[in-house]
């Protein structure tokens, strides 16, 4: 993996100054395809610091967050019906295929083992987990709430901001209702992702007082 990033998209990242780290089911697609012209992929942090570490610190790094339970309802609906590849059509056939809804995938969460084998697929893996240390650290400049985007994204990369984002891969709703969901299945998630939780709370906060996230210091974290 990170051979193919050092080859393929790293010279792309350097020469746009740019480090966008696609968390799933964040506009990543339409974001990555604006910025570089081709998908950067699902790449955690550790991986782009990797391929450079002095370099990594020059960049602009930032990523985008969203709802837990609204990206958990996104995700599950995406690859329900297959997604876009043989990994997701294999989740989708030995997972889901027996979940009619995501209230019902959340709430089987509450086994250890289905747990486990949800987390392992990336589009349920923790937000935080893309872009944070193993000690709670970010590990990029700037985090924007995914409904603030528009308005956010100028204001971090200036007079490199693409004139235009696509949108690709966008699901029917911009805004997925999260009271589709049962108490019990809210309560789980909650717990899987407490981390996400508060991250989302921080960067609504920030957001309104400041009109974007930025980590001024780079020791920060959840």
């Amino acid at each position: 993996m990170e051979a193919r990033y050092s080859i393929d998209i790293y010279d792309k990242i350097k020469e746009k100054r740019i480090l966008f780290i696609h968390i799933p089911k964040t506009a990543g697609i339409s974001l990555s395809e604006a910025i570089y012209g081709e998908q950067i992929g699902h790449a955690k942090w550790d991986v782009f610091y990797r391929c450079n570490p002095r370099n990594y610190a020059s960049l602009t790094k930032f990523a985008v967050c969203r709802d837990p339970i609204e990206r958990f309802i996104s995700a599950f609906n995406f690859l329900k019906v297959g997604g876009i590849n043989n990994s997701d059509r294999k989740f989708s056939s030995e997972v889901l295929e027996r979940f009619d809804s995501a209230d019902e995938f959340a709430r089987s969460l509450s086994s250890d083992s289905m747990r486990a084998r949800a987390l392992n697929k990336v589009h349920f893996f923790p937000q935080t987990d893309f872009i944070c240390n193993v000690d709670g650290i970010f590990m990029v400049d700037y985090i924007l709430n995914l409904h603030n985007l528009q308005t956010d994204l100028p204001r971090i990369l200036g007079e490199r901001t693409p004139e235009y984002i696509p949108y690709k891969n966008a699901g029917p709703n911009s805004r997925l209702k999260t009271k589709q969901l049962t108490r019990k299945a809210s309560e789980i998630l909650e717990e899987i992702y407490a981390l996400d939780f508060k991250l989302l709370r921080h960067t609504l906060e920030l957001h309104h007082i400041f009109g974007t996230h930025i980590l001024s210091n780079p020791r920060s974290g959840l």
